[in-house]
């Protein structure tokens, strides 16, 4: 599987910080096992792949340990 990571973080205070993010996924490799594949009306089998895509919102907050 390939993905791919893109995100963005917004400090609001000192310690207080909320990121956004969004991910998109996609399988390399055909998801069928050879004895389920099954041919199109051509003849031919069309690999079948994972696919994803979703979004991440977080709040991190620092614990001031000093």
């Amino acid at each position: 599987m390939a993905r791919l990571d893109l995100g963005v973080e917004f400090v609001i205070t000192k310690n207080l910080m909320i990121d956004a993010a969004v991910s998109f996924a996609y399988g390399l490799t055909d998801i069928i096992a050879p004895d389920y594949q099954i041919k199109n009306t051509s003849g031919n089998y069309d690999p079948v792949h994972n696919a994803y895509v979703g979004f991440n919102v977080g709040v991190n907050y620092v614990l001031p340990l000093n």
